[in-house]
């Protein structure tokens, strides 16, 4: 369903491109979809315009992707997804024993081709990343029982970027999910405050 055009319509990839989706982002002009699916066994990263219904393979390795989310702020522009390869490379020759036990950040943006920006390094459990203005980036992180926002800053410097993470302001609540709205440059949601889910 497109909110721009007000119409619903039914787009089919073809088995041969990708077995099953897993999850998907789309561009704000709804034109285009990340999206991360299982295409020969794998999960790899795609991209979509929905023109042609014919996705672009980006990763194609052992390594498992997951939740792709499209960054269009800033200089930082790509895909943001969750993935437990240990190298920040597209095309490495993965092993199955070289995963990593977690899954980290990374961003994918085609200006830098095979070149992904790792984002994380941890060992603890996080999810929902999102775009936090033009330089940052947000993630929920499982902390002493507790999930926390935890902002990631890319400073891009000519040696190199530079990656900075800090924990957010407390909340007088405790977050379950956050979702970016692109039309709008908002944040959504979804906590607990006692026994109360609210959004």
């Amino acid at each position: 369903y497109t909110s721009g055009q007000g119409r619903m319509s039914n787009k089919q990839v073809p088995n041969n491109r990708m077995e099953r989706i897993t999850g998907m982002s789309f561009t704000p002009e709804e034109n285009a979809v990340a999206i991360t699916g299982i295409r020969k066994g794998q999960s790899d990263l795609f991209y979509m315009p929905l023109k042609n219904n014919r996705p672009d393979q980006i990763t194609k390795d052992l390594y498992d992707d997951k939740e792709p989310i499209l960054s269009t702020l800033g200089k930082n522009s790509g895909i943001l997804f969750l993935s437990n390869r240990n190298t920040p490379y597209i095309g490495e020759n993965a092993k199955s024993d070289d995963f990593n036990e977690h899954f980290n950040l990374f961003l994918y943006r085609p200006s830098k081709g095979t070149n992904l920006l790792q984002l994380t390094k941890t060992n603890k459990p996080i999810k929902n990343a999102i775009p936090w203005g033009e330089e940052q980036f947000s993630f929920l992180q499982v902390e002493h029982g507790k999930q926390v926002r935890k902002i990631v800053e890319v400073v891009q410097r000519q040696e190199g970027d530079t990656i900075a993470i800090r924990e957010a302001a407390p909340l007088p609540f405790t977050l379950l999910k956050q979702e970016f709205i692109q039309a709008t440059n908002k944040v959504v949601e979804v906590a607990r405050l006692k026994n109360e889910i609210i959004i």
